[in-house]
């Protein structure tokens, strides 16, 4: 008797239960062959690009030139070697674009006096860089399609959240110790690099203050700080800065709090009326 009632109720109710079990499935493979074609189209109007750059060979050549031209300082060259590698990130996957920048702007380098790791450190990061390097990122596009944000606004946000690897990049010519000297000179240096790294990180991300005037101030001055902390080649004034920085960090954590009591204060339900008054 059992079986029979659970015989009828399954012939009763079976179809709907088919639809409601099969609807989401279908709505996921709807949704999934649209996302997939249209990512498709996307990386191969990218790759259309990557194979512009591979058979003419014109960013080999306008690397030597760019290299060549801008061989006399170690400050112009890091930053003609950026400009290399962005231009390759463009349209190329990090690992070709490590290896051209490797191959183009490494043996210049090297033959200007800078030692081959952090030279090799440096065309490492900036392959990952160009991951992210507009107007081709293939990261914010395929993050921006998947979320359905804006391609911009996903852009300028991993920019933002991966300020780090310019800093890195920056630092493997000002403190080369980072890969060159193991032990305590090492655990020194990286420790100003990431107060930089943070003092960076905080400039671009954190607010100082509800009035925007007083809050771009603060950030400039924090950005200036974390730049002298970064670039400056005394690890006595990077020391300085990096106090600073962290002076900085206390001052926005306190901005915090205070915001957190006052939002708090806000929330809290009104006092209850008096007896006489109800």
């Amino acid at each position: 008797m059992v079986a029979s009632r659970l015989v009828q109720g399954w012939h009763e109710g079976g179809p709907a239960r088919l639809r409601a079990v099969g609807a989401p499935s279908l709505r996921f493979l709807d949704n999934f062959a649209l996302m997939t074609a249209e990512l498709t189209l996307l990386l191969a109007t990218l790759g259309i690009l990557t194979s512009a750059f591979v058979n003419t060979g014109v960013p080999t050549k306008v690397g030597f030139i760019l290299v060549d031209a801008a061989g006399v300082n170690v400050a112009v060259m890091a930053l003609v070697a950026f400009a290399f590698g962005a231009l390759l990130g463009m349209g190329l996957p990090p690992a070709p674009t490590y290896i051209l920048t490797a191959l183009v702007i490494a043996p210049h380098m090297v033959k200007f006096g800078l030692d081959p790791w952090p030279v090799h450190f440096f065309a490492f990061f900036l392959a990952v860089w160009g991951e992210l390097t507009p107007p081709t990122s293939v990261v914010a596009a395929v993050t921006s399609k998947i979320a359905e944000a804006s391609f911009m606004r996903t852009l300028v946000r991993a920019v933002q959240i991966c300020s780090s690897l310019f800093v890195l990049m920056a630092a493997m010519f000002v403190r080369p110790q980072l890969v060159l000297e193991p032990g305590l000179a090492q655990i020194g240096a990286m420790l100003l690099v990431f107060m930089a790294s943070v003092g960076v990180t905080f400039s671009l991300q954190a607010r100082f203050s509800r009035s925007r005037a007083s809050d771009w101030s603060q950030r400039l001055a924090l950005m200036a700080v974390a730049l002298v902390t970064l670039l400056h080649p005394s690890d006595t004034v990077a020391l300085l800065g990096s106090i600073g920085i962290a002076l900085f960090v206390a001052h926005w954590m306190l901005y915090r709090k205070r915001l957190a009591a006052a939002a708090a204060l806000v929330s809290e339900p009104a006092t209850s009326e008096s007896p006489s008054g109800q």
